[in-house]
């Protein structure tokens, strides 16, 4: 299996621990990948299924819609302000968080594609931006990110894909436990990370 390096923080890891106790005399192999690598390696039979933002239309595969990873603009602000340090995030699949679209005027003087580590760089810059409620939900829990006043909320599909003619049986069984856990990153309860567990 493979995945967009940010879906692996929440999501991925999840499926993958669920994957082993489901196919438990099965040797898994995971990999965190760029898209245009992931196709390929689905294409040449190094991967059986792939997670990715942009769905891949192309003669060979099929896919199907998991889920809208929902984009929240988060600040390190405990007022909620953001527009003296907005940082550019761009993430797959979304051309809408954009600067304009914004109710306060904004310079984002950085722009990053860090995907994850994009929310380390908003801490220690004291910044604020557009990341997935899936990541933030813990750091606003822990007054490390706060919500930003009135901003729009953006999205970004999730897609898993395969090769036309697979396995069906693994890849229903394989996708029906990712759908379940996308259905709870989209109501916010996937399980905290394992920094709230050590209490930090």
């Amino acid at each position: 299996i493979g995945g967009e390096h940010n879906l692996w923080t929440r999501l991925l890891a999840l499926w993958l621990l669920e994957l082993r106790a489901e196919f438990s005399s099965a040797e898994l192999v995971a990999e965190a990948l760029g898209t245009p690598r992931l196709i390929e390696s689905l294409l040449d039979a190094s991967l059986d299924l792939i997670i990715v933002h942009e769905e891949p239309v192309r003669p060979g595969i099929e896919s199907i819609h998991l889920m809208d990873d929902e984009l929240v603009l988060v600040t390190t602000d405990p007022e909620g302000k953001y527009a003296d340090r907005f940082v550019d995030i761009r993430w797959p699949g979304d051309d809408a968080a954009d600067s304009a679209q914004l109710p306060e005027k904004v310079e984002a003087r950085t722009r990053i594609t860090l995907g994850y580590a994009s929310i380390n760089y908003l801490i220690i810059s004291q910044g604020a931006g557009y990341l997935p409620r899936r990541l933030v939900d813990p750091y606003l829990q822990a007054g490390l990110l706060y919500p930003a006043e009135s901003a729009p909320v953006h999205s970004s599909s999730v897609f898993a894909a395969w090769r036309t003619g697979d396995s069906r049986e693994m890849i229903t069984r394989a996708t029906a436990i990712l759908r379940d856990l996308c259905a709870a990153a989209e109501k916010g309860e996937l399980p905290p990370p394992f920094w709230r567990q050590l209490g930090q």
